[in-house]
């Protein structure tokens, strides 16, 4: 039987964490920081800030930790190497043990304010995925996030629009699961097992915004095609079994 939670009051949230990774995003980190910190601070949620450092060669980390110094509900986690992606995301998924748990990519173009509306219906989900409708980025990143989720979809068996977006999700999920992937197709495999253990997912449309420090390495072509790869390979063994 899928596996539940019990409904809470819709204006509660007992423990949250942003849950951010970073990989030089010095700059745009503390924007997203210190919005962060006023935004919970002003709804009164209990929350925190988890910080992975993904072996930054700027002064990424220099900042997380000036941060955690500064307001002490932020913990800081540094790979003393870049691990890439996939690495990253699992720690980012996995590690918080809050009830609710909100990602935010470092560079800040998913502004916290998104939160509002994930409060808003989330005792009706388990997992809330972001729809970027209007998404500022290149025309070739968004070509390749159209074909991906078009794969996807067809691949899972799953219908999905934006599955590399950001998440709200009860930590809890991960009592039935965990994630294996070593590409950026952790994204798409934290969906797939939530949808495949019959939790409550939804997509919602998100604010998503320009891009204002630094270079993002999404669209970068070899990256795209070890997540095609690890797509393939893992609906085919999961048909295999």
């Amino acid at each position: 039987m899928p596996k539940h939670f019990k409904m809470e009051d819709k204006r509660t949230i007992h423990s949250l964490t942003i849950s951010i990774p970073a990989y030089n995003d010095s700059q745009s980190l503390v924007k997203l920081v210190e919005e962060s910190e006023y935004l919970c601070q002003q709804l009164a949620i209990p929350f925190q800030i988890l910080i992975i450092n993904d072996g930054s060669d700027d002064n990424t980390l220099d900042m997380a930790n000036q941060l955690a110094q500064k307001y002490g509900n932020i913990q800081v986690v540094s790979h003393e190497k870049n691990m890439g992606f996939g690495e990253t995301l699992k720690k980012v998924f996995m590690l918080p043990k809050t009830e609710w748990v909100l990602f935010l990519p470092g560079d800040n173009q998913f502004p916290v304010s998104n939160l509002l509306n994930f409060v808003e219906i989330k005792d009706n989900y388990d997992y809330i995925l972001g729809f970027r409708k209007e998404r500022k980025d290149t025309a070739n990143r968004k070509l390749y996030s159209l074909f991906y989720n078009l794969m996807v979809s067809l691949l899972s068996g799953y219908k999905v629009n934006d599955v590399n977006s950001i998440v709200f999700y009860r930590s809890k999920i991960f009592e039935t699961f965990q994630l294996e992937g070593e590409s950026a197709f952790v994204h798409a495999e934290f969906f797939i097992r939530s949808s495949m253990a019959g939790f409550r997912i939804t997509e919602m449309e998100v604010l998503h915004q320009e891009r204002e420090f630094g270079f993002g390495s999404g669209g970068n072509l070899r990256m795209a095609l070890n997540t095609f790869k690890e797509l393939f390979l893992y609906i085919a063994g999961n048909k295999l079994r």
